[in-house]
């Protein structure tokens, strides 16, 4: 059994995400789902092309997990 995603990254990443709302560049850490943005005050979330389960080479044996 998995302690965490076996796939995660111990060094953190840096990613940009526009607010879906006002167009703005909200600046994520890579184990975050969710971020306030700073203009408009709205929540922006990860969409789906950004989730893990689209690029992490373990995601299926992450997955079964649950």
């Amino acid at each position: 059994m998995f302690s965490q995603c076996p796939g995660r990254d111990r060094g953190l990443k840096v990613r940009y995400i526009k607010c879906s709302h006002c167009g703005t560049e909200v600046e994520f850490f890579s184990d975050e789902p969710k971020r306030r943005c700073p203009q408009c005050k709205k929540d922006v979330t990860y969409t789906q092309k950004d989730s893990c389960i689209y690029w992490c080479k373990v995601a299926k044996d992450c997955l079964m997990r649950f």
